[in-house]
């Protein structure tokens, strides 16, 4: 296994990264970029086993 460590700085009012492993995800390939924003879609996918 390798191991990995980024360390980054965000300069702004307002931001915010999300990180999602991209096979947990892989459904949600073609869906709008900012799906992760709204209301019925991040709260279930946020929980665990969401």
């Amino acid at each position: 296994m390798t191991e990995f460590s980024k360390t980054l700085m965000v300069s702004t009012d307002v931001a915010h990264i999300v990180l999602f492993h991209p096979q947990d995800l892989a459904h949600s390939s073609q869906w709008p970029i900012v799906w992760y924003s709204e209301a019925f879609i991040f709260p279930p996918k946020a929980q665990p086993g969401g």
